[in-house]
């Protein structure tokens, strides 16, 4: 009915579709996930990878994207906010006995910018220029970052001044959740503390972490889990990232009451 009266419609599952099919991978959409309305128009960035134009659709909805166990999928999913019922401990902490092989912090600034500043980007007619096209900006700053080093991103898919300048603000939050990073090595690849049972080391889940030589104190996000069997034994390799570095753009739109 949209494409007769020459609206355009892109449903979330269908653009994450469109962009992982080239390589083989189909996509799934876990169950009773919402996947919000579809987007009136969306299109990949000057310079964008594939997964960051997912990315930012998926985030836009409030959600997150998971590759498969196999490899040869990707999942829509719900945003990380289970927690895992076991308490990562490691170096001189006071009463607790540390269950971490190893553990290593690092920080990088590359990602981080100054100053973001978000561009309107208007997809009305293909033969606009550049004037014609921009629509509106909004800037956030970083002030962890000390030096003069801005970053100018287009934004094509939506525009508004509220709109842009959230972009603005969540570019901030992510890059500076994501530039300070834990690694943890635990033995097995078994949480066995959880209430109803043993579960695996997964992504997509919290979990506590206490290690006063490396001055951590948070609750953390698995971002990736890497486990190895060997001869000495299996052992399960966590990165961990601040739960803010995959804040969502926007929570998935309500509902309205028919």
């Amino acid at each position: 009915d949209h494409e007769r009266r020459g609206e355009r419609r892109f449903p979330l599952d269908r653009i994450v579709r469109d962009v992982v099919s080239p390589y083989g991978l189909k996509t799934f959409v876990q169950p009773g996930v919402d996947l919000g309305p579809p987007f009136r128009r969306f299109a990949a960035g000057i310079g964008e990878t594939a997964y960051e134009v997912i990315r930012r659709a998926t985030s836009k909805r409030g959600l997150w994207l998971m590759c498969g166990g196999n490899y040869s999928d990707v999942s829509i999913v719900k945003t990380g906010t289970e927690r895992i019922n076991h308490v990562l401990v490691g170096a001189a902490v006071p009463g607790r006995l540390c269950n971490m092989k190893s553990c290593s912090r690092s920080a990088t600034f590359t990602d981080r910018h100054d100053e973001i500043i978000v561009v309107g980007q208007s997809g009305e007619h293909a033969d606009w220029l550049d004037d014609q096209a921009t629509f509106g900006e909004a800037s956030a700053h970083d002030y962890g970052v000390q030096i003069f080093r801005p970053l100018v991103i287009h934004e094509p898919s939506e525009s508004g001044a509220k709109k842009l300048e959230a972009r603005a603000k969540w570019e901030v939050r992510t890059r500076a959740g994501k530039s300070r990073r834990l690694s943890a090595v635990v033995q097995g690849y078994l949480a066995d503390e959880e209430p109803g049972g043993p579960v695996r080391w997964q992504p997509n889940r919290r979990v506590q972490v206490i290690d006063a030589k490396l001055d951590v104190d948070d609750e953390l996000l698995i971002e990736r889990v890497r486990t190895e069997f060997t001869t000495d034994g299996t052992t399960s390799s966590l990165e961990l990232v601040a739960p803010q570095a995959y804040d969502q753009l926007a929570p998935p739109p309500k509902k309205r009451e028919q």
